[in-house]
């Protein structure tokens, strides 16, 4: 055409058309210009003389010069492409390589793709080249994809349907169906994997939305829009195992990466041999490599990502979790306390430093299987539990049900008294069994010793006791200490009620209801005087509840348990057992479990119980010093250092040499006697045990020579005790010598005829106790050597003796058992418990029987041939105590408790049945172990983790064991709205056996994962965290309301002063 000329569209020959053909289009159509290449010139100026042939040869040479330039920049991109395989490589170097490393591009929140507005300064910004790009280059055809869609929502564009709600935007054509036009470019391809989502709700949900948002921090609803922006984005539901996740949906992603690749790659083959009429480059340009933020744009899901995915998600759907938890309790519960996960649990100090900070979860599951807690401690200790058993009380009261009626544990020295003192009503019909005894029965009248409730007649007391120790004092034979027996009465709260029995003088039982802290000042004197030696069974803890209480400081006291042991080693050192031993008497205990937390009067049973434990243990005490002191003197050996290798060494600031060992006498009962071994200064001349103990800078300290130690031992000539610690933990300072006195036996009833039977009517309707033992555990944990051959016949024996097996049940599964060739029931059973167990009910046998069939299985091992050389001492100690437990009704089913559920049928048409007992906190455990791997987390990942798979077991726990609705997903708040709405528009409650949590009102109480303990303010601070802490410490005091959560030691600094404090107090 003729320069001038317009053709139909108006357009002038010669003139600028880049404009009106380079538009960005939403439809697909080729960008030019990509990966660093200049865009190409119009080579039409409108001259109409197309037969020069200068013209026509500048133009070949110009596009042989950009083909070759496109030809070098094509092998650099493939070698980068090629690069970014780990272990990939080219066959050689490609022409006019710059020594470009990467295109990876950094820094990339420099350019945002905001549309104006400051960034947000809270943002912790890295340097340039520490982060990766996550966003679209400038210049890249996703990035003018976004910012063209991004115009639209600024200008309202009615196409984009954001009123109509619209929210996401599909590619809007497929590249092989539109092809590669003029230029071989692989724009298209990357638009075909880019979906844009939409999240304007203002615009798409206007009329829903308030018309001010409130901040997420401060909860402020002034404020303002700010920009729109836009953040790659991976698809996930629940994230559970991180690592395997990720990869996963990486592996995914790179498929999808490489199909991307093939299509383009063949879409070029059928260009190359179809070429359009119109070609501006025959040099294709390559595909990018996955990441590169100016092609493809890949984002690869990471397992930091995918952490912080889930934690975003469990700090929407916690409450929820932990409502649930709340609601679905019933009247009976299992706990078990185990360290599996625990241990996997890693927290990071400020120096670096990791350390595991949690010993144990303490886990609580009804008896329909669905757990009610599971918490981090830090000790297996039932203190940590002091506050915790009372908040899950009122969750349970909340919940409707106030009343615990079955509790099931593995370790009753950590929650039972606990547990018993908070839920009353496990002893309330309670008949407990008495054990049948020859000894006489122990007992105390009320008027052996005063009750006192109030001040004044504490006061009044007080003035009794003074005049009783005075009396004391001006005895012949007073040296110096006078014994009390001392007892207390607790629960979680704290201190209840105070047993003091003096020796040969007055009692009292003080019950200091609604005293609070205020203890009267007369009798607090008297207690604290330093004459006085309080005895008791676990003194200590009593002298530390009074101390905490009411502030009196118990100068003296001695462990009774410990002191027997000095005279007898190998006995039991229960009260009831020692008072059997020393005083020949039967102590019931009938009422140790009594809920002692009740407004004065107490009645005479309780009263005359609670006496009866302070007057024992100072009439015991007289027993033991008589025995220890009558007859020739014993030593009492401590312990040693042990074998050295034949070399000297140091034992804090004592030299030992070879062979010997350090000996620390901590108690003497015979101060003349002379050392029987050598002295540490290795003189001739031997010292008695007292000069020991008072002479030199040793103070108690001996060097002895361990042979001589082994050779009298071996010899018998002394014995080998316990560890007797008989100082006061209050002023360190040790027991004076007491003289051994003659004292009155103690009494007993006048009137033996009269005492009460000690075995009551074995009536199965008679609970004898709510505190149930797992029998499936007893028949597990039997004390046999690992693979011993008469295992799975003693196994048969005693399972025949302790259940009662369903013989219909029996024998269908022994009938398909023989259709299968097993013919050796009994191994089977062994090997495949849980096999029978779901297919035969096995209720306990009567308690009285299946004692005397555990008494009589243990005659048989013990004395039938073919089981001798199996019997142990062990094993002899293990079948009486299960006999005892028997005959305690640990294993008695409860008639308000159903056993079984059931639970359909098996391939081979046999029953399924679900135990609604039995150790289902431990099998929570393992499965709670198996799914987090053998890998360490961080604790903040632990409570989600916690939370979550708790939350999930707790949903098929429901299906199974409760006849749940089964939705087939876990997102079950959802099904909760709807049962909501269908009552609420019609009026039909649909799912009636579920409980709908989106009703339920929980308390503000943490069931499962990091909560508040019960800290000592000795150790620990409550309130805001402070500031100088981050990480996991920081989520651990903020979960747990402290200022900063306590820590296991884990520095030189820490261990260092922890043995100087050891060796400075030996005690």
């Amino acid at each position: 055409r003729k320069k001038g000329a317009t053709n139909k569209a108006g357009h002038k020959a010669g003139g600028n058309r880049k404009d009106a053909r380079h538009v960005r289009q939403v439809h697909g159509q080729q960008k030019i210009s990509s990966f660093g290449y200049g865009d190409e010139k119009d080579e039409d100026n409108g001259s109409d003389d197309s037969s020069d042939e200068a013209a026509a040869n500048k133009r070949k040479e110009a596009q042989e010069k950009v083909e070759k330039e496109r030809l070098v920049e094509a092998i650099q991109m493939i070698k980068k492409y090629a690069e970014s395989v780990p272990g990939g490589s080219i066959d050689s170097p490609p022409p006019g390589d710059d020594g470009d490393d990467s295109d990876i591009e950094y820094n990339s929140n420099s350019d945002d793709g905001s549309d104006g507005g400051t960034s947000d300064d809270r943002r912790c910004r890295m340097p340039k080249r520490d982060r990766r790009a996550y966003k679209p280059a400038k210049g890249s055809v996703q990035r003018e994809l976004l910012e063209y869609i991004r115009d639209q929502v600024i200008a309202d564009d009615p196409t984009l349907g954001l009123l109509n709600g619209r929210c996401w935007i599909a590619p809007e054509s497929n590249p092989i169906s539109k092809g590669l036009g003029c230029d071989a470019r692989p724009d298209g391809f990357y638009l075909a994997n880019t979906w844009v989502f939409l999240w304007i709700p203002h615009k798409q949900f206007s009329r829903l939305m308030p018309s001010k948002y409130p901040c997420i921090y401060c909860n402020s609803d002034q404020t303002q829009f700010h920009r729109y922006d836009w953040r790659p984005f991976t698809w996930w539901d629940r994230t559970i195992m991180y690592g395997t996740f990720a990869n996963m949906v990486n592996t995914l992603q790179k498929i999808r990466f490489a199909m991307s690749h093939v299509a383009y790659i063949g879409e070029i083959l059928h260009w190359q041999k179809n070429p359009p009429l119109r070609v501006m480059c025959s040099v294709p340009v390559p595909f990018s490599p996955f990441a590169n933020m100016s092609g493809y744009c890949g984002v690869a899901l990471t397992k930091n990502l995918v952490g912080e995915g889930l934690k975003q998600f469990m700090r929407i759907h916690e409450p929820y979790m932990q409502a649930s938890f709340q609601g679905n309790v019933d009247k009976g519960g299992s706990a078990d306390e185990s360290h599996k996960l625990p241990k996997l649990i890693t927290v990071t100090l400020e120096d670096g430093r990791k350390v595991k900070p949690y010993t144990s979860a303490y886990t609580i599951i009804g008896l329909n299987g669905l757990p009610n807690a599971s918490i981090f401690k830090f000790t297996k200790s039932g203190d940590e539990l002091v506050e915790f058993i009372p908040n899950w009380r009122d969750a349970r009261v909340n919940a409707g049900q106030s009343k615990l009626l079955r509790w099931e544990g593995d370790n009753a020295n950590t929650d039972t008294t606990i547990v018993h003192s908070t839920f009353v009503e496990l002893i309330a019909d309670v008949v407990p069994y008495i054990e049948n005894s020859p000894l006489p029965r122990y007992s105390v009248n009320s008027d052996s010793f005063t009750y006192i409730s109030t001040h004044v007649g504490c006061r009044r007391f007080a003035l009794v006791l003074v005049s009783h120790i005075n009396k004391v004092k001006m005895q012949v034979n007073y040296n110096g200490l006078i014994r009390v027996g001392f007892d207390t009465e607790f629960n979680a709260e704290g201190l209840l009620l105070l047993s003091i029995s003096f020796e040969h003088g007055p009692g009292t039982l003080i019950h200091p209801y609604d005293w609070g802290t205020i203890f009267d000042e007369e009798m607090k004197k008297v207690l604290e005087l330093e004459c006085l030696l309080f005895i008791g069974v676990n003194i200590g803890n009593d002298c530390r509840l009074i101390y905490e209480r009411f502030g009196v400081k118990i100068l003296r006291m001695r462990e009774l348990r410990r002191y027997c042991l000095l005279d007898d080693p190998s006995q039991r050192t229960s009260l009831q057992a020692m008072a059997a031993t020393y005083l020949g008497v039967h102590v019931d205990k009938t009422l140790q479990r009594a809920n002692w937390n009740v407004k004065p009067p107490l009645n005479d049973p309780m009263a005359e119980y609670a006496f009866q434990d302070a007057i024992l243990p100072w009439k015991i005490d007289e027993q033991i010093t008589m025995a220890l002191t009558e007859g020739e003197a014993k030593l009492i050996y401590i312990g040693e250092r042990g074998h050295n290798a034949g070399e000297s060494t140091f034992w804090g600031t004592l030299y030992v040499g070879a062979n010997k060992a350090i000996v620390q006498l901590t108690n003497i009962i015979a101060p003349g006697i002379k050392v029987p071994y050598n002295h540490r200064n290795w003189g001739r001349e031997r010292i008695t045990f007292g000069e020991a103990y008072t002479k030199n800078d040793a103070m108690g300290h001996l060097v002895v020579n361990t042979s001589q130690i082994h050779k009298r031992l071996e010899s018998g000539q002394v014995p080998i005790t316990r560890y007797m610690q008989n100082q006061s933990e209050q002023d360190g300072t040790a027991e004076p010598l007491e003289t051994p006195q003659r004292t009155v036996v103690v009494e007993m009833s006048e009137q033996p005829d009269a005492v009460e039977p000690l075995v009551e009517g074995d009536d199965e309707r008679i609970i004898r106790s709510r505190d149930k033992s797992d029998v499936w555990h007893e028949l597990y944990n039997v004390p046999l050597e690992k693979g011993c051959p008469a295992s799975p016949k003693i196994f048969q024996l005693l399972l025949r003796g302790t259940l009662a097996a369903n013989e219909v049940e029996e024998n269908n599964v022994q009938a398909v058992l023989v259709k299968r060739g097993i013919a050796d029931f009994d191994e089977h059973f062994f090997f495949h418990r849980e096999y029978w167990y779901k297919r035969v009910r096995m209720p306990p046998k009567n308690r009285s029987l299946a004692s005397d069939n555990i008494l009589a299985i243990r005659n048989i091992l013990k004395n039938e041939n073919p089981f001798q050389q199996y019997f142990t001492e062990d094993l002899d100690k293990y079948l009486q105590g299960w006999a005892k437990r028997c005959r305690e009704g640990r294993y008695d089913e409860l008639p308000d408790v159903e056993m079984y559920t059931h639970d359909g049928y098996d391939r081979d048409g046999l029953d399924l049945w679900l135990r609604n007992r039995g150790s289902k906190a431990e099998n929570f455990h393992q499965k709670m172990k198996v799914g987090a791997g053998p890998h360490d987390m961080g604790v903040e990942t632990a409570h989600y983790y916690q939370v979550l798979l708790t939350y999930l077991y707790l949903v098929n726990a429901g299906v199974r064991r409760c006849g749940s609705p089964d939705f087939a997903h876990t997102m079950i708040h959802l099904e909760d709205r709807i049962q909501s709405g269908i009552l609420s528009i019609w009026g039909v409650l649909i799912h009636p056996n579920r409980v709908n949590i989106s009703e339920f009102s929980p308390i503000n109480f943490v069931c499962v994962g990091v909560g508040p303990l019960s800290f000592d303010s000795k150790y620990v601070k409550k309130g805001t965290p402070v500031s100088h802490i981050h990480g996991g410490v920081k989520f651990m005091a903020e979960r747990m309301g402290l200022e900063l959560p306590p820590m296991p030691p884990s520095s030189a600094a820490e261990f260092r002063m922890i043995k100087d404090f050891c060796e400075h107090h030996p005690q």
